[in-house]
């Protein structure tokens, strides 16, 4: 009698104890599934943020149409940034910096030396706004090496127009026209391509005019995507 009571008591104990066991196991597993999905709803939430912000960048549009006849005026080939004029083949490096364009250039390359009667393809560059920026190159028309702080701006460059704030960098024509206003305004390029890209038609309308010291082009080239101006690049030779 005496050894079935003891076994009733250990049988009991051990019952007692498993399902403590498991009732724990099931507590983990509701713990770790309710981890789980607050990790999913989280990355869910993280995913959808960043959908929001890339679908709210906006893109400006031409408001008319517009005219001027200078979008091939090679006499005076400038743009306008924070309320000054830069003029390609006159303004020098310096100039910008002295002026505190936030260039994001090292200070060695604004001392690099650029030999006499040369091109310096190191290109220089300051954001317009976040991974927006203008690029630059200078040029050496002298006859005595230059540091490249000293050379003129040679080319300039600016693309994703649209994106950019009404008057971030302006020029002596429209900063936001049509392939068909500018063409209307001074006629048939020189020079035309155009390709596909992720569904979007590009048109590459290059204006020139030849050198009368060098080898090569004055050139303005515009690109247009969907018909409206997206990069604008000019190009100076004297």
């Amino acid at each position: 009698m005496k050894k079935i009571r003891i076994m009733s008591i250990i049988m009991s104990i051990v019952l007692v104890l498993g399902m403590s066991a498991c009732s724990s196991k099931s507590s983990d597993k509701k713990s770790n599934d309710k981890d789980e999905r607050v990790e999913e709803k989280e990355d869910t939430e993280e995913e959808t943020t960043t959908t929001t912000t890339i679908a709210e960048i906006s893109q400006r549009t031409p408001t008319g149409t517009c005219t001027s006849d200078k979008f091939n005026d090679f006499n005076d080939m400038s743009f306008f940034y924070n309320g000054k004029k830069y003029t390609l083949g006159v303004t020098k490096l310096s100039d910008m910096v002295n002026d505190g364009v936030p260039f994001s250039n090292s200070d060695s390359d604004f001392e690099t030396i650029v030999e006499k009667q040369s091109s310096f393809y190191i290109g220089f560059s300051f954001d317009v706004i976040p991974y927006r920026s203008v690029g630059l190159t200078v040029a050496n028309f002298t006859d005595a090496d230059l540091a490249a702080k000293d050379c003129v701006i040679s080319s300039f460059n600016l693309s994703a127009i649209r994106e950019l704030p009404d008057g971030a960098v302006t020029y002596n024509f429209p900063e936001l026209f049509t392939k068909d206003d500018l063409i209307n305004s001074v006629g048939e390029p020189a020079r035309s391509s155009e390709f596909e890209s992720n569904g979007q038609k590009y048109e590459i309308l290059t204006y020139e005019q030849a050198s009368e010291v060098y080898m090569g082009y004055r050139t303005y080239m515009y690109t247009f995507c969907d018909g409206v101006v997206n990069t604008i690049e000019m190009s100076y030779l004297p």
